[in-house]
């Protein structure tokens, strides 16, 4: 159905000391009868803070992204790499767009009955937003066509346009390229067709120039 082309901690507070109160007797009483440290002063040195807020939010959303004391970052499945967008570049080596991915839909079923993938082959879905960075009269083209896909395989898939199935039953019409002036942007949504023995790796800006590709972004697995 597609061709296949062979190729290539949470950041917390500042913790505030706990101080350890001290009990100090009166002047005139004897010094044998100062009372000692209470309950409530060591029970507040026993737990932390860090340990409390860690806890309570792994069992809010024990799958959500989130960054750990130690400043690591945790990337749920089929979700890419967070970054910022990349930037294209033309001939010059001049910026004249940039490419933001705002969603990934690995295993993506909801297309119609005539649309389903080939045997043994599933839809990977991606949204990305491209922002033209031309100046003057220039005008950036954009296409669903100048993105791919490589797997863990290292097999290459060019994206396509898929309609869901309330689009295909709507007869929806979908914009899957554009010329951008400088300053406009369009959201694409990039549907590839990847073999289910292999998982997404990385997806690419396929410049004119075979020699250049634009790394958009990695895909996790």
């Amino acid at each position: 159905m597609r061709r296949r082309l062979a190729g290539t901690g949470i950041l917390l507070a500042a913790l505030v000391p706990v101080g350890t109160v001290l009990a100090t007797a009166p002047p005139s009483s004897p010094p044998d009868t100062a009372p000692a440290s209470t309950g409530p002063a060591e029970t507040a040195a026993e737990t932390t803070p860090t340990d409390t807020a860690v806890a309570d939010t792994a069992a809010a959303d024990p799958e959500a992204t989130a960054s750990t004391a130690a400043g690591e970052t945790t990337i749920a499945a089929g979700e890419t790499t967070p970054g910022a967008a990349a930037t294209i570049f033309n001939e010059d080596r001049e910026p004249v767009a940039e490419v933001t991915v705002s969603g990934t839909e690995p295993e993506w079923t909801d297309y119609g009955e005539d649309d389903a993938p080939d045997e043994e082959r599933e839809y990977f879905r991606m949204t990305v937003t491209v922002q033209s960075l031309t100046t003057d009269d220039d005008t950036f083209s954009i296409s669903v066509g100048d993105f791919i896909l490589q797997d863990t395989e290292g097999f290459v898939d060019s994206a396509d346009t898929v309609p869901s199935a309330a689009q295909a039953e709507s007869d929806e019409e979908i914009t899957d390229e554009a010329e951008l002036a400088s300053g406009e942007s369009l959201e694409l949504t990039l549907t590839f067709e990847v073999h289910v023995a292999a998982d997404p790796q990385s997806v690419f800006y396929r410049v004119g120039d075979p020699d250049r590709l634009v790394d958009i972004g990695d895909v996790t697995a």
